[in-house]
């Protein structure tokens, strides 16, 4: 996901843990992107629980992450991603039509090594689903 979003928050670097506090995604419409609507990301990612084996960034989550009222629609790939957060409440959002073009793993919401988030109150419809991997809602 890195580097490619309609809305994206990354932090990047490698020397200094670094994240972001606070993070408040709020009122937005994203509309046809070639890969995914919205996501937080980091270089900060490295862990066990997702079989991070090499000796990169340590797991530095984001904290306080909102994401809520907004509206996707026709993305190539994920509607909206949750990437190394702790704490992250995403609530009250619509995707319509995930993952249109991209033939991987894709689904309209979800979280990727992130602990503690809650998906509240969303709607998603209209994902395609990929019979060679099964991926979806």
């Amino acid at each position: 996901v890195a580097g490619s979003a309609g809305i994206l928050v990354d932090a990047r670097g490698s020397t200094t843990p670094s994240w972001y506090d606070g993070v408040m995604i709020s009122g937005n419409q994203v509309t046809t992107v070639d890969r995914t609507g919205i996501a937080t990301a980091s270089d900060w990612w490295c862990r066990t629980s997702v079989k991070c084996t090499s000796n990169g960034p340590t797991w530095t989550p984001f904290r306080n992450v909102v994401i809520q009222n907004n509206t996707v629609t026709d993305t190539g790939g994920d509607g909206v991603v949750v990437e190394n957060a702790d704490g992250a409440l995403v609530q009250y959002n619509t995707v319509t039509k995930a993952a249109q073009r991209n033939p991987g793993n894709n689904a309209g919401m979800w979280p990727w090594n992130s602990d503690n988030t809650i998906f509240q109150f969303n709607e998603v419809s209209e994902t395609r689903r990929y019979t060679v991997t099964g991926a979806g809602v």
